[in-house]
């Protein structure tokens, strides 16, 4: 049998035989691909408003709990807007039109008339009840077993919906997964196969080609050996050979290219890592724990991407002898941000040196925000970036903090026995859109505190996809520091292990935890 002839059979073979691996590929890829697509189109928008509108509900009833107690039309509006959001996520979920979603677009219309009736029959008696000025009855109404019994059916089928969704999705899942190890196999069958065909061609080929074939594997080695890629390899022997030869050459030096880019690259990033460690020192505070005879400050600070991060804070001394502590929470994190932090604190440092006015000083960093000369820190959008700080100032001989609050979450001042009182905003978060920022002033007493934080810890949600947020900070916050008295640097890091134990997403945001101390 010729040549010839012998490659026409063997390729008649090989062609067949990649043609049906091919096939079994191609079908459980096709099934891979379908199931992926109902999970991502159907099932996961689905699962996530059902989540989302169990999240609101549980939000109600403690809202409507609230607004018996403290009747503010700030606490009514957030009802009404968590119980539409609510709706907007069941109607959302009801008006699909996906044929496997059918069970859940009749368990969100369960939710949703559940939820109906308790708005009818619970919520707006006791939201008039409140409104006539009578709490006590408010909240007789809201704890009867008839409204308990509402609530219940109204979080039953919410969760009924949402269990039913996760168990279709995971079912999904459990599908692709299946689908995928049996694709797994048909690759490796087809490996297999491509392996055997390419020992059976070396075997058919190499006794008429062996010389040029073993040239050629010498110089392949030559080349493999340290301290030789650069030696050239010559094309020899017949057309398919030398063809061979010279891909064998490019590829060589290929290689030879990406292994210079990948030195240079190499000795960038050993160049590059100091810059990045002074950085980090720069936006890190001169202590991490600032003691006087009268006032004791601690903190902690987390960056969510990398170590540097758009969260700063520091404590300075006053020309006129009292003690300031700022923190500034600038809006993204990564590196972007880290710069503008950065930019912010100089200038707080800066105007610190010329002037102990807290308004003052909060205009010089607001204007930092919207000065053009920052624009190569804010990306490639070149879209301002914005902040929200609090500038405090603690008078050693009166015991008087004054306070600036742009835009921040409030921080609280707690004792033994609780909540004293909360720094609340004074001006905007601080951009190009420019605004005021005066200061207000409270006097503290010895064994209080003040408990400031950014939003990336009011922000965590727990396994239940609730959010954390400002009260249940404060919460947290209360609770220990009322089991055992302790020092700021003692109550930082077991305030964070506490937040962190019931956070699900703790890396989403840059975290920082201050605490000052009148001692």
């Amino acid at each position: 049998m010729s040549l010839r002839l012998r490659v026409i059979i063997g390729a008649v073979a090989g062609v067949v035989i990649i043609a049906l691996a091919a096939t079994v590929i191609l079908v459980r890829y096709q099934q891979t691909v379908t199931a992926g697509q109902e999970i991502r189109n159907a099932l996961q928008p689905a699962d996530d408003r059902a989540n989302a509108a169990a999240a609101q509900i549980s939000q109600l009833d403690r809202t409507l709990q609230v607004y018996t107690s403290d009747p503010k039309p700030s606490t009514l509006s957030n009802l009404n807007t968590t119980y539409n959001k609510t709706n907007t996520e069941l109607k959302a979920i009801e008006i699909t039109t996906a044929p496997q979603l059918a069970q859940a677009r009749a368990n969100a219309t369960t939710v949703s008339n559940n939820l109906t009736t308790w708005r009818n029959q619970v919520a707006d008696p006791v939201i008039a009840t409140v409104q006539i000025g009578n709490l006590a009855r408010a909240r007789t109404l809201m704890n009867t077993a008839n409204s308990l019994a509402l609530f219940s059916a109204v979080e039953k089928s919410s969760q009924q919906l949402t269990q039913d969704l996760s168990d279709q999705r995971h079912g999904a899942v459990d599908e692709t997964d299946d689908f995928i190890q049996q694709l797994g196999v048909a690759l490796v069958v087809a490996a297999i196969l491509a392996i055997l065909m390419f020992a059976l061609s070396i075997y058919l080929v190499i006794r008429w080609f062996l010389n040029p074939l073993n040239q050629l594997r010498r110089q392949l080695r030559n080349v493999a050996r340290r301290g030789h890629q650069n030696d050239p390899i010559i094309p020899n022997g017949p057309p398919e050979i030398a063809a061979a030869g010279s891909d064998a050459e490019l590829m060589r030096r290929e290689l030879v290219a990406h292994q210079d880019e990948a030195r240079a690259a190499t000795e960038g990033l050993a160049q590059e890592g100091p810059v990045v460690s002074d950085l980090r020192e720069l936006l890190a505070p001169a202590n991490q724990e600032f003691i006087t005879p009268t006032w004791q400050i601690a903190g902690s600070s987390h960056a969510a991407e990398g170590v540097m991060g758009g969260d700063w804070w520091d404590t300075f001394t006053l020309s006129d002898g009292r003690f300031a502590t700022v923190l500034t929470d600038v809006a993204g994190h990564g590196s972007e941000a880290a710069i503008t932090a950065l930019n912010s604190k100089i200038t707080v440092s800066d105007s610190i040196k010329d002037t102990s006015n807290l308004t003052t000083i909060a205009t010089y960093l607001a204007e930092c925000f919207g000065d053009t000369s920052f624009e190569a820190t804010q990306g490639d959008d070149n879209e301002t970036r914005f902040g929200t700080g609090i500038l405090m100032a603690f008078n050693p001989s009166t015991y008087e903090l004054e306070w600036i609050n742009a835009g921040h979450p409030a921080p609280i001042v707690i004792d033994a026995n609780g909540l004293v009182a909360k720094l609340e905003p004074t001006g905007p978060i601080m951009s190009s859109l420019g605004g005021s920022w005066p200061s207000n002033t409270v006097t503290l007493r010895p064994g209080q505190s003040v408990i400031t934080w950014s939003d990336g810890l009011s922000e965590t949600r727990d396994n239940q996809g609730r959010f954390l947020d400002d009260e249940g900070v404060a919460a947290i916050v209360e609770q220990i520091n009322q089991q055992r008295a302790s020092s700021a640097s003692k109550l930082v890091p077991r305030i964070l292990s506490s937040i962190r134990s019931h956070a699900e997403n703790w890396d989403h945001d840059d975290t920082t935890l201050v605490i000052a101390q009148v001692r």
